[in-house]
């Protein structure tokens, strides 16, 4: 399983402490060009956690709630077929890593 953490930045280019997001990935066992996905939020008014975004993201990916899959187009790399489904979710946010 691997995770991507998005976060919100300030005009001014800082990282805001609060909100975010955070997806936990993996792919599909029967058709590896599909991707699997399940994401966690992190309200505005809470200061982000990554710790526990990747445990609310991953339960729901292993339990099969909230999952979403997309295609890998052929030639690229499953996480860029990840930020690609993401991008309209998380506009105004910034990929800050993945792991």
């Amino acid at each position: 399983m691997n995770y991507l953490h998005i976060r919100h930045y300030t005009p001014e280019g800082k990282m805001d402490p609060r909100g975010g997001f955070t997806v936990a990935f993996e792919r599909n066992p029967v058709d590896s060009t599909m991707l699997h996905f399940a994401m966690a939020k992190c309200s505005k008014k809470d200061v982000y956690n990554k710790k526990r975004g990747r445990q609310v993201a991953e339960g729901r990916l292993a339990k099969r709630r909230h999952l979403m899959t997309v295609m890998i187009p052929e030639g690229k790399r499953p996480v860029e077929a990840l930020v690609a489904a993401v991008r309209g979710v998380t506009d105004n946010y910034r990929i800050l890593n993945l792991e």
